[in-house]
């Protein structure tokens, strides 16, 4: 039962997955507690609750151990996302596509690259588009043409 106990902890804390210390750890289980009740029915009760404990005791220990402390990830994020709303673009800016809008693309107005949403189907890269709203953190563009024909969708 020991063996079982020393294979599970190092299932679980060194080489997690289910692995060879697992299933060995798993059999050995198995086999120490049907050899103890082989041997009498107290002395397998005896034995299931003590590798119980056993168990809850050194897995407990290994959770408090300061030596997991090493391991852990411990990097704080301070970086924050820059929205849409953030970067200077206003309707009625014009700007040029910096990739294919298929719905959804990229363009670029003022030297600022952002993620922007074509109001009717798709525009091709390097096409003129024009802001025609920024809603819900999206930036709507229409073609430059389509802008001078009064053809967006409002």
């Amino acid at each position: 039962m020991l063996a079982a106990i020393i294979l599970l902890i190092a299932e679980v804390f060194f080489i997690p997955g289910i692995t060879l210390a697992g299933i060995a750890g798993a059999l050995c289980a198995g086999w120490g507690i049907w050899y103890a009740y082989s041997l009498d029915m107290t002395i397998g009760h005896i034995t299931v609750l003590s590798s119980i404990i056993g168990f809850v005791a050194v897995f407990w220990f290994f959770l408090r151990s300061r030596s997991f402390k090493i391991m852990e990830l411990n990097a704080d994020i301070s970086s924050k996302v820059t929205s849409n709303l953030e970067q200077g673009i206003s309707v009625g800016e014009k700007g040029v596509t910096v990739s294919r809008l298929a719905s959804v693309g990229k363009a670029r107005f003022n030297r600022t690259i952002v993620e922007v949403k074509a109001e009717n189907g798709w525009i091709d890269e390097n096409t003129p588009v024009v802001v025609t709203r920024i809603e819900d953190n999206y930036i709507w563009v229409v073609t430059d043409e389509q802008e001078e024909t009064g053809n967006s969708i409002q």
